[in-house]
């Protein structure tokens, strides 16, 4: 069982209102119950290792404590859902270096007490009031994961792709004409179900032994989101990204730097709905270096953004400031620590 409550004070601080004060009901004391049962079967037959699963949750919520303007514009805030969850793969070693793997799956659920009934409140990354909706129906998302790994002495490759169409997406967009209760948000954003969308993407990863103690990781991922009924982008999916980091030990294993390299590239597939911008790429180069003094102190020293790049995160959602510009990252960050153990 969960339940969420709590409100929110308001007090006028200017205008011919000033000294009133009013009291939001943001959580409307919600509360939600799900009872689930859950059950996997593993088998290995003829060179495959099978996984199965199955799950059942019975969720039923409400809210004991209503906003009369809220239930006014929703309508019936109570739901229940039998939600039925099943996945099926498998992975085979084809030969002494390399193994592949299969998964399908079908996954429901249904919203969260935030997407269900929040009331005029900003919950997420940025400072949009958001709106529960008592009437979103459960979420399916059909996926299916495919992966291969090969791996010898000094290296390690893995590949991993992966489609997912969904139905009845929970997603939000910017409810036009409906105003904020504070004036300084940018707006207010409705929880909605998208009808059809798809996601599909890669991540691929190579870990290697290099000469001179050193070792290395590069790591590539990309993900595409799509509103199969309005053919334009899902929000908050995450730009083309490249990482490489390179470590070694030395002495002894006593001194061990670092060195990590990301590229993050453009974001040009951005939902205006959602009140997405586009986002720039960066190229971030952090360093560091840590050595053990002996099995008690350990030191360590490093810097974040070398270059002292100006850059901003495209999940971040940074809100922008008066003039229009994004609120940026921090820049260069030189930091120490000294660690103690007992």
């Amino acid at each position: 069982i969960t339940s969420q409550e709590g409100s929110r004070l308001r007090e006028i601080l200017v205008g011919p209102m000033m000294g009133n004060t009013f009291t939001d009901n943001v959580w409307q004391d919600g509360k939600m119950q799900q009872i689930g049962v859950f059950g996997e079967f593993h088998l290995n037959a003829m060179g495959n290792h099978i996984v199965s699963a199955i799950r059942f949750d019975n969720n039923q919520s409400e809210i004991l404590d209503p906003d009369p303007k809220f239930i006014g514009e929703t309508g019936d805030s109570a739901q229940q859902y039998l939600n039925t969850s099943f996945s099926f793969g498998f992975t085979r070693n084809i030969s002494a270096n390399t193994s592949v793997g299969l998964w399908i799956g079908r996954a429901q659920r249904s919203g969260s007490l935030t997407e269900l009934y929040i009331n005029y409140f900003p919950v997420g990354l940025d400072a949009y009031e958001m709106l529960g909706n008592p009437n979103l129906k459960p979420e399916i998302n059909n996926q299916a994961d495919a992966n291969i790994k090969w791996q010898s002495d000094r290296s390690v490759i893995d590949l991993n792709a992966f489609v997912s169409y969904m139905t009845q997406f929970i997603s939000s967009e910017i409810a036009e004409g409906v105003s904020p209760r504070m004036k300084k948000s940018p707006g207010v954003r409705r929880y909605i179900n998208i009808d059809k969308a798809i996601m599909t993407g890669f991540e691929a990863s190579w870990m290697q032994q290099l000469p001179f103690k050193l070792a290395s990781r590069l790591s590539i991922a990309y993900t595409l989101g799509e509103d199969l009924t309005t053919q334009k982008p899902l929000p908050e999916i995450p730009p083309f990204e490249i990482n490489l980091g390179i470590h070694g030990k030395f002495f002894k294993d006593k001194l061990k730097p670092e060195l990590f390299i990301r590229q993050a590239f453009d974001q040009y597939r951005v939902s205006e709905t959602f009140g997405e911008t586009k986002t720039s790429a960066f190229t971030l180069v952090n360093v560091k270096a840590s050595f053990a003094l002996n099995k008690y102190l350990h030191l360590a020293a490093g810097v974040n953004n070398l270059f002292n790049i100006s850059y901003y995160e495209h999940l971040s959602r940074a809100m922008r400031i008066d003039n229009g510009r994004p609120l940026h990252a921090p820049g260069t960050n030189v930091f120490g620590t000294v660690t103690v153990r007992f």
